[in-house]
């Protein structure tokens, strides 16, 4: 469903999914499972007369699957918040887009268990020098920390970025510059 408001556009979005068969989620009556696929998306996105964006998202997933492929005590469960703001401007010769996404969540199956915070960020800036060249800039970077026990705490980082100059041609983009992936050249 997608609603607009003046220059405010809020689109709201659900899937849900029981699985068929003997080990389905249709009710005690029928089953003691409780195998179900649930996402939902709500967005919220403002345009004002600067040729800008702000977008809002939350995004929900869960799922409980304990369909027995091979056996059947297997089990997984897994349910997670996902926030997002973003911001894009485009205006003359300057395109600039900016996101910040976190996603926490919550992970089971079988004997392991955890809780996670990922967190991404993005930044991407161009230049139109002239046509048919520009520069870019894009940074991108995502952190994993994932608690397996409450005494271990697990990090990972990944940090890229680019600089160099572009050259478009009707729908053909081609870069030249330099890539560092986790500040070392790539």
């Amino acid at each position: 469903k997608e609603i607009h408001l003046d220059s405010i556009n809020i689109s709201l979005t659900g899937q849900t999914r029981s699985f068929p068969g003997p080990y389905s989620d249709l009710g005690p009556q029928y089953s003691s499972s409780n195998n179900s696929l649930q996402n939902y998306h709500i967005k919220i996105s403002k345009f004002n007369f600067n040729n800008s964006q702000f977008n809002l998202d939350y995004f929900y997933h869960r799922e409980n699957i304990g369909l027995p492929i091979f056996e059947d005590n297997s089990h997984q469960f897994q349910e997670s918040n996902n926030f997002a703001l973003g911001y894009n401007h485009s205006k003359d010769k300057i395109i600039l887009k900016s996101y910040l996404s976190f996603q926490n969540g919550f992970i089971k199956s079988r004997s392991i268990e955890f809780q996670y915070l990922t967190v991404w960020s993005n930044f991407e800036f161009e230049y139109k020098i002239n046509d048919p060249f520009g520069l870019h800039l894009d940074y991108n970077s995502k952190i994993n920390n994932y608690e397996v026990n409450p005494n271990n705490l697990k990090k990972n980082v990944i940090q890229k970025t680019d600089l160099g100059l572009q050259f478009n041609y009707k729908d053909l983009r081609s870069d030249i510059g330099i890539e560092l992936i986790n500040n070392k050249p790539f």
